[in-house]
């Protein structure tokens, strides 16, 4: 049988030439197939496909052998719900296998030590490349058709010939797969030389492991790659691909730590794969840990390798480190054992040499003076030494202006808000912003409906006992002038009594309604401006005001100024170590940034008040007021009266080295750790 492809022998028949147009059309497509770079599975469902058309058999379907079993590469539609007994078709392919030549079986027709077990005529093609190669592997795959049977026997055997010869270019295909897969391992070995000489030269222990990891996935072509450090009879995690930070304390580091131990305890890799049935040959409480594993983390491939500490091979050697490659996902290329363990013989060089590092007692600090022997590093570190060494004497020596930074507002010293007397509705506004106003002049009037109503209530209950009052005091005057009984006489005088004592109070209740009401209109405490923003729109008539509330603020805008600030409770103790003399203030308003003005500290307060930002939150400060040391000017004295005319002020508090000021925060804080 040549290597080359080939139809069957043609011999003088009236057959129509179309079917041998037909013959040469399909070979020639399994042919093109044979020629594709696809996996397998995908080369044999063609070729049925194509053998379909041309010798129409009731079923069709590919055996391929991997790793001493047989497994299903394709199959017609159908062909698994037809097989009662499975074992036996497996059992009579493997037997045909060991057959150079197209095995053909009648129905239930015996063939060495098993039979047909259908019902149809069994052809089975083993595909060898003893032709190609002369070695003696035996067949790679088998491919199996089920004719029905009744056909002539002409049929049958044109059927073997056709088969035969897509045997022959099966056999092609896995030529072309070898002769690829030799040139990947040629790739293969010059990346992993690559591979050496970029993790080589490196000491750190876990920088060593992480190049190893970002390097070797690539080379792999798995989801992750894991490197675990031996200790003793367990391993550490140091570091996994596509992670910079190792979180040891995860349940999927413990899952490879726990894996890896169970590794170097055996002393060899440990391997899974989902399409596989598990290896028989692994311990119960391997198998268990690796079921665990690949449940909780999904792995669909687990390759659990062993490095060894010098030696490339993994007998008579300690055990220094571990690799854990996984795939999650379909690849092209399944992960495989034999390239991870190519991988970690590269990489054993390496990871000895930084466990041995790692394991001298003073590995760290010999490993930073190695760094430091070179010439260019010491100059380096010199230059570096005397620059931090000139700004540690600069922040020691060099005196500084110390300064607390606050906020705060310019106001009159002479000013007062005007509360609303009692909730009610304005009735009347008499005054704007910026209008000038004398001492208990009008500025807005209120109105309290409630309150008129209960004055009216007063007024008419006041007129109601004025006039019983008068009825009791005629009726009593005319019983008396006619000699009325004495009893009657003394229970006029008591009523008359009571109505007087009620006109007495009701003229009280009137008298503090009337003066209520008169409250109601607001008057000026000051003669001064009103220095209230959109006053004209706060206090439209109509609006509700609550007792309480600040109603308008009256200001003596002509006289004294004064700066009032909020300093912080925590930066109070800078102001009480200042010198005797008076604090200077420097302060800009907020909307004048072009001039700078002083300020000399007048009072400071003895306490501190609880202030609620708008965000929520709660801090204290101290109120500290300074007199401006010069006059201000008009125009000033309008900008920090509109809305937004805040003040940023800095109290010059001394002098201090320069790293204290730059740090003061910092010592104070420290200090407070100290002494609490």
């Amino acid at each position: 049988m040549s290597p080359a492809s080939q139809s069957p022998s043609r011999v003088d028949s009236p057959a129509d030439q179309a079917v041998w147009d037909e013959l040469d059309r399909v070979l020639d497509q399994v042919a093109t197939a044979a020629k594709a770079s696809g996996p397998p599975e995908e080369f044999y469902r063609t070729t049925i496909a194509h053998l379909a058309t041309l010798l129409a058999p009731t079923h069709a379907v590919v055996w391929l052998r991997k790793q001493g079993r047989l497994q299903l590469a394709a199959q017609s539609a159908g062909w698994a719900e037809s097989v009662n007994d499975r074992p036996k078709h497996e059992h009579l392919v493997a037997t045909a296998m060991q057959s150079d030549k197209v095995v053909s079986l009648p129905p239930r027709g015996p063939h060495a030590s098993t039979e047909n077990p259908t019902n149809e005529h069994y052809l089975i093609a083993p595909v060898t490349l003893e032709d190609w190669t002369h070695d003696g592997r035996g067949a790679l795959a088998a491919i199996a058709l089920l004719l029905p049977a009744g056909r002539a026997p002409s049929s049958y055997q044109g059927a073997e010939q056709v088969l035969a010869a897509a045997s022959d270019l099966a056999a092609g295909y896995h030529i072309r797969q070898e002769l690829a897969r030799l040139s990947q391992e040629r790739s293969t070995n010059a990346d992993l030389a690559r591979f050496a000489e970029q993790i080589d030269g490196e000491n750190d222990l876990v920088r060593t492991a992480m190049a190893i990891t970002n390097e070797g996935r690539r080379l792999l072509d798995c989801d992750r790659l894991s490197v675990l450090a031996s200790s003793g009879r367990g391993a550490k995690l140091l570091a996994s691909s596509g992670t910079q930070r190792i979180e040891r304390r995860s349940r999927a580091a413990r899952a490879l730590e726990q894996l890896a131990a169970m590794a170097v305890q055996l002393d060899e890799p440990i391997e899974y794969a989902d399409q596989s049935d598990g290896d028989a040959s692994a311990a119960p409480q391997v198998e268990q840990a690796v079921t665990r594993y690949v449940d909780e983390f999904h792995a669909r491939r687990l390759v659990v390798m062993p490095v060894p500490s010098a030696k490339n091979t993994f007998q008579n050697s300690k055990t220094r480190g571990v690799l854990v490659a996984e795939q999650f996902g379909v690849q092209q290329r399944d992960l495989s054992p034999m390239a991870v363990a190519e991988l970690a013989s590269t990489a054993a060089p390496a990871v000895a040499n930084a466990v041995a590092w790692h394991e001298l007692p003073l590995g760290s600090v010999l490993r930073t003076l190695g760094w430091l022997r070179m010439p260019r590093t010491l100059f380096r570190l010199s230059v570096a030494a005397l620059f931090v060494g000139a700004i540690a004497m600069a922040l020691l020596t060099v005196p500084t202006t110390l300064t607390v930074d606050v906020r705060g507002q310019l106001v009159p010293v002479e000013r007062r808000d005007v509360f609303a007397p009692r909730t009610a509705i304005v009735d009347r506004l008499a005054v704007e912003h910026g209008r000038l106003v004398n001492k208990d002049e009008t500025l807005l009037v209120l109105r309290d409906p409630e309150l008129a109503a209960q004055i009216e209530q007063l007024r008419g209950e006041q007129a109601t006992t004025r006039k019983q009052l008068e009825a009791v005091r005629s009726t009593r005057t005319t019983a008396a002038a006619a000699s009325t009984d004495p009893l009657e006489l003394y229970r006029l005088s008591g009523e008359e009594q009571q109505l007087k004592t009620k006109l007495e109070n009701l003229d009280q209740q009137l008298s503090l309604r009337e003066s209520e009401a008169r409250s109601l209109e607001v008057v000026s405490p000051l003669a001064g401006s009103v220095t209230t923003w959109q006053v004209d729109e706060r206090l439209a008539p109509g609006r509700p005001v609550e007792r309480g509330q600040v109603l308008v603020t009256v200001a003596d805008t002509a006289g004294d100024w004064l700066v009032e600030l909020a300093v912080p409770d925590e930066k109070l103790d800078l102001l009480r170590d200042a010198n005797d003399e008076p604090l200077v203030v420097e302060y800009r308003l907020g909307s004048d940034a072009s001039e700078l003005h002083t300020a000399t500290v007048s009072r400071i307060a003895q306490r501190a008040d609880l202030v609620t930002t708008p965000a929520g939150s709660e801090h204290r400060e101290v109120r500290v007021e300074a007199l401006p040391d010069q006059p201000l000017p008009d125009e000033l004295r309008t900008a920090a009266l509109r809305p937004g005319g805040s003040v940023r002020a800095r109290i010059i508090v001394g002098e201090k080295p320069m790293g204290y000021v730059m740090m003061h925060d910092f010592w104070r804080t420290l200090r407070n750790w100290w002494e609490f």
